[in-house]
Parts: structure tokens; sequence; C-alpha cells
């Protein structure tokens, strides 16, 4: 295990445009770091900068105790696996594992032992014989993977590497990859775009966008406390609902929706804001008469997913959701009361975007301790 520090990264092509700018963070030993962003954003980009595959234009790169960024890919004591799998189609499984073994003249018995005990580790021991194009999708990024593992870096890097798998393959890659990379205590640095890899595999996330950090953090600080709309918006789905709103008269005021009190104590400096809920504090009104403050939306879809509904509507000029745990007899022309809390409400500055106010965690289970959790 090493800890892998960047400090300043700054990356650019044409000598203006920067495709990275100032990034920093520290991935600490043994960590399941994962690098999350639109496509563009300059994640991969950061990632083969690690590598050395790129080049870096300023900022520093430290592996371990050692500054990396001047070194050979070779020298820096890393593995990678890539999106596209990257395996020798004339070479079995068996031999693709242990290529790299070989060009680093590690001895035919060791490379066998080696070879075998990770094929084994990711169930590809019927398979050592085949070549790669006799092994479905899965398959071969499991030798992708093996070939990482074997080559026992404690720095492994990872770009994208489900994305050519379908949904269900990916779920379980995803957990299978965890397990190994607890088993090992490998440090791991992650590139997706998918924000379900980013929270379910992630101990923790780097959320960039045009080359900018936006933040660094565990999952669910990222979800419960994003630092501005752009964060807010990517990890979630669907994604936390933003608008435009106004404060006067101990009221929030957002168009389409009924005026959302705010409780005593509750002022907020600022009047414009930008207001962020996420679909599941989009709450029903189940007696409309007695519980105050609720708005009248209009459902433009409905999504029943099994065991919860997600809803469509517009407010604000803009399509927001709603998520309701169950199935619900709801249909596109309905109009049903609901109501938000201002306590779930997440207050973002207009002039900076940077957040004011988070809002509260919709999740009661979030307060439940781990020690009855165990019990």
């Amino acid at each position: 295990m090493k800890q892998v520090k960047l400090d300043g990264l700054y990356k650019t092509y044409d000598g203006t445009t920067p495709v990275l700018s100032n990034v920093n963070a520290t991935i600490e030993a043994g960590e399941f770091f994962v690098l999350v962003g639109p496509s563009g954003c300059g994640k991969s980009t950061l990632l083969r900068m690690i590598a050395g595959l790129e080049e870096t234009n300023g900022g520093a790169i430290t592996i371990g105790n050692k500054r990396a960024d001047q070194l050979m890919p070779s020298e820096r004591d890393l593995s990678m696996v890539f999106q596209n799998y990257a395996l020798y189609p004339h070479l079995t499984v068996f031999d693709n594992i242990v290529f790299g073994l070989h060009v680093k003249k590690v001895p035919k018995e060791e490379r066998k032992r080696r070879g075998r005990e990770t094929a084994e580790m990711l169930g590809l021991t019927d398979y050592l014989k085949r070549k790669p194009r006799q092994l479905s999708g899965g398959q071969r990024q499991r030798v992708a993977l093996a070939r990482a593992i074997v080559d026992e870096s404690p720095v492994c890097l990872m770009d994208e590497p489900l994305s050519n798998l379908d949904a269900k393959l990916r779920a379980h890659m995803r957990a299978e990859i965890k397990q190994i990379q607890r088993r090992l205590g490998l440090t791991i640095i992650y590139v997706t775009h998918d924000q379900v890899e980013a929270m379910t595999m992630g101990d923790r996330i780097m959320v960039l966008n045009k080359g900018v950090t936006q933040q660094i953090g565990t999952p669910l600080e990222i979800y419960n406390q994003p630092a501005n709309p752009f964060v807010a918006t990517f990890i979630g789905s669907p994604p936390m609902n933003i608008a435009e709103g106004e404060i006067k008269d101990h009221k929030l005021f957002i168009e389409g929706l009924g005026p959302i009190p705010l409780p005593n104590g509750g002022a907020i400096d600022q009047t414009h804001v930008y207001a962020g809920i996420r679909p599941e504090a989009v709450r029903f009104v189940h007696d409309p008469v007695r519980e105050k403050g609720p708005g009248l939306i209009e459902v433009k879809n409905v999504e029943v997913l099994g065991n919860e509904t997600v809803l469509m509507f517009t407010a604000a000029g803009r399509d927001w959701y709603a998520r309701w745990s169950g199935q619900w007899p709801v249909k596109p022309g309905d109009r049903i009361p609901v109501m938000i809390d201002y306590a779930d409400v997440a207050l973002f500055d207009k002039a900076s975007e940077k957040s004011i106010k988070h809002g509260q965690s919709p999740d009661v289970a979030a307060e439940i301790s781990r020690e009855e959790v165990l019990l």
C-alpha cells in the first residue's frame, strides 16, 4: 500500500486552455478513491498523468515518499486497468495474465504460482487455456483485472473498466473489485462517469468539472452536503431539483410551489438564492386541509420501479422529480398536493454558487447507531 499525493497539478495541450487546473488531493494508502465527472472533465487525463502516460505542465505527483511526476511509467510502481481491456488476442488467458511478469523477468516458477493464484481469486481457473475471443465481456474484464493484480503493485489505476458491460454484470463486478481491493489492501484510483459506481465503490470521491475540483469527500458527504449546484445535480438519481428562490417575509418562495416557511432562527442573509431539494424530500400531502403549506403539482410522467415511484412535474420552468417509496397509483395529468420541509432544502449563494445551508438527510436509518444495527 502506498499513499498518492497530487499537489497543484496543471495540464494544458495548447499552452493557454487548461484541461486540469490546480488539482490537489491526498489518496491514503489502501483507499478506494474515485474520480467522477461528466465526459471531458479531465478525469481520464488526470489518471494518465498519475500513470506517467501524460506529461504534467505544473504541480507534483508523489507516490509513497517518492516524487514521481518525472519518472518513467515503469518506475512508478503501479498497475493500470484500461477501459478497452487491452488484451493480446494471440495469447492465452494465462499468458495475458503473466505477460507483465515475463517482461520484468520474474522466474518462470514464480510466474506460474502467482498467475494461478490470481486466476483462482478471480474465477478464471477454467479459462486459462482459452484466447480472449473465446471469453465473454465479463471474463475479459476479469483477465484485465488479474493482469493488474498479479503484478502486486501497491497502487492500481482503473479507467472506466466496467463501461463496456451490461447493467447486471456491472453490479456484480463492482462488488467483486471492491472485495479484491479490501482483501489485498490495494490503493485504487478509479475513474468513472457513473455516479452509482462512485457512490457504491468509493471510500472517497473527487468530483471534477471542466478540469476543476468541485468537492472531495465520502459518498454520503457528497450526497448530503454538496458544495455547489453542480455537485448536487451530478450525484444522485434522479438528480437534486434546483431552482432560483427568493427569501422574504420569513418564507422561501419558489415559482410553481407554495411558499416554504422558515423556522424560528432559520433566517438567511441572502435574499436571492438557488434552492435544492432532493426528489425524496418532495412529500405527498395526505390531508391538504389540515397540513399547511402544500403546493399543487401536475404530473408529467410516472416511472413505477417496483419498490419506488418516480414522478416528473414542472416547477420554476424546469422538470422536477419526486421519488416515493412503494407503488403509487398516479398517472400523467393528475394534480396532487405536495409539500417541502425547509429542513430538507439546500441553499446556495446565487453569485458564488457556494453552499450556505445543507438539507437534512432524509434517511431515518442514519440516526440508528452501529450498535443497534449489529444487535
